[in-house]
């Protein structure tokens, strides 16, 4: 099921060619969920992949951190806009990669989150293979109290001393934690 589930992102992220499109690709998950009956829709946005994506899309893949974060800011409001009145609530979380090839953006991420702190209720660690949680802990910590919670996602891949790390973070919720079971 995941390469399935990965095979059809893939094919998404190739109509990545504006801010608007992905909006109005997110618009319409949000509308798709809203006629299947579900009420809440809990929206994991990944903005520096998303933006990566639709700058490779668009021939910019080395662009400049200016050109980057101005797509960004772009992406993100068009997806505010496209989620007013939307057919469901939809709560927006950001997602904070722990790979490698995102750790150098993520001060600027989490500056990012506090400019548009009021359309977002948390974020999200993920991708806990290249770097523990804590290797974060500076940038999580400026966000705590402006952001209202925290999600880690661990002890997915890895084992149980990355759940013991990502408690020095405090997290309102971990996410998946089955190798837990290991300790």
């Amino acid at each position: 099921k995941w390469d399935r589930w990965y095979k059809c992102l893939q094919e998404t992220r190739k109509a990545y060619t504006s801010p608007k499109v992905i909006a109005a690709l997110i618009r319409d998950v949000v509308e798709n969920s809203a006629n299947s009956g579900v009420g809440l829709v809990e929206l994991r946005l990944s903005l520096l992949s998303t933006v990566d994506t639709l700058l490779n899309n668009l021939g910019l893949k080395d662009a400049s951190p200016e050109v980057f974060w101005k797509y960004a800011r772009e992406v993100f409001e068009a997806l505010v806009e496209a989620l007013k009145n939307a057919p469901a609530q939809t709560d927006l979380v950001m997602s904070i990669s722990c790979q490698n090839r995102y750790k150098s953006q993520v001060a600027d991420l989490i500056n990012f989150c506090l400019d548009y702190k009021d359309h977002l209720i948390g974020l999200d660690l993920t991708n806990e293979k290249d770097n523990p949680p804590s290797a974060y802990a500076k940038e999580i910590e400026k966000a705590r109290g402006d952001i209202r919670f925290l999600t880690i996602h661990c002890m997915e891949l890895m084992g149980p001393e990355r759940g013991w790390d990502a408690l020095t973070l405090s997290p309102d919720r971990i996410g998946h934690g089955i190798r837990a079971v290991e300790d």
